[in-house]
This record gives C-alpha cells, sequence and structure tokens, in this order.
C-alpha cells in the first residue's frame, strides 16, 4: 500500500483479516479463500477503520445487524452510507438500548422458528450476530458454556456504557453473571 509504513501495513493486514472473518461470520458462510475483489474490499474496509478509528467487527456487523423486522442495513462494506451504518449502529447500541435489545429479541425468535434449535444451540452458534452480553443475560438460568465464551467479549462490548449496563438491569439482566462479582 502506498504511503503506509510497515507497521502500518501490519496493522492494515490485521484488520483486513479481521474484517473478512466477520463479514464470512455474518454471512453465516465458512471462512475460506476469497477472491482479488474481495481481498481489495477487506482492505479498503480496513483503511476506513483505521482512518477512523472504527472497531473492525463492529464495522462489519453494523452492515448486517437487523434493527427491525422490516429491514437490514446493506452487506456492502465500502460502497454507500458504510460511515452512517456505523455511526448508527453504534448511536443504537448506546442511545437506544430497549430497540437494538429487540431487534436481538426478534431475531432469536426468528432463528429458533426457522430452525427448531433450542435458545441455548443458538446463542453458542458464532454464526449469529448477537452481542455477547445478550447471549449471557437472556437465558432464564445462568448457562455455563455461554458465559465461559462470551464472558471477555461481554465485558469490552459494556465498558464505560452506563447507559447499556443500566439497561440490562432494568430488564432484569444479571450483570452478575458477566462481571462475575
Amino acid at each position: 500500500m502506498e504511503g503506509l509504513n510497515s507497521m502500518s501495513e501490519i496493522v492494515l493486514d490485521t484488520l483486513a483479516r479481521q474484517i473478512a472473518a466477520t463479514y464470512f461470520a455474518e454471512r453465516c458462510m465458512l471462512v475460506r479463500p476469497w477472491g482479488e475483489q474481495e481481498t481489495e474490499n477487506f482492505y479498503k474496509a480496513a483503511k476506513i477503520c483505521m482512518e477512523n478509528k472504527y472497531d473492525p467487527c463492529k464495522y462489519v456487523k453494523a452492515q448486517f445487524r437487523p434493527y427491525n423486522t422490516d429491514f437490514k442495513f446493506s452487506t456492502l462494506l465500502v460502497q454507500g452510507a458504510y460511515a452512517f451504518y456505523y455511526k448508527q449502529y453504534i448511536d443504537l447500541c448506546d442511545r437506544d438500548p430497549d430497540k437494538y435489545y429487540r431487534a436481538q429479541m426478534n431475531e432469536l425468535t426468528q432463528i429458533q422458528t426457522r430452525t427448531g434449535l433450542t435458545m441455548v444451540e443458538i446463542l453458542l452458534e458464532d454464526l449469529h450476530s448477537f452481542s455477547a452480553w445478550f447471549r449471557i443475560i437472556i437465558t432464564p438460568f445462568p448457562n455455563k458454556a455461554i458465559i465461559a465464551k462470551y464472558k471477555e467479549e461481554a465485558k469490552k462490548e459494556l465498558s464505560g456504557s452506563t447507559v447499556m449496563n443500566t439497561f440490562i438491569k432494568s430488564v432484569g439482566g444479571d450483570l452478575d453473571r458477566i462481571y462475575g462479582r
């Protein structure tokens, strides 16, 4: 890449790989070798994330996250209003946690109806785009496997977000499952 030093190239390469892995997980596809066009798009997306200090996984998830039953965001990583989608995703997480929570509940219900899998089976599957904190708090009783798998990620998601922590408590979510108090 023109104009980047070797450290920046390493960071860019790492971001592109994170973007690719998240992209394939969100598309419910196995991570596989990708073509030249996909590689170019993953690197473009990585550069966008690097320049704007976006979290690459959240950036990809913002393109896929269903916010209501009527629409999903575009799955194009570098075209259109990707910055708008990212900002709306971050804003929704912090400013409208109820809508975000309900969208995840709706998604969980749809997957259960479509597949016949149990809640726990779905929540343990990485192919679905649920937040780690949601996976942990939504079960009626603490699930050791879910907590072990997603606890650290959930802590990162909720770090510094008083709004989300307060919301989770308001819906009866047990934050002890995440923070282990």
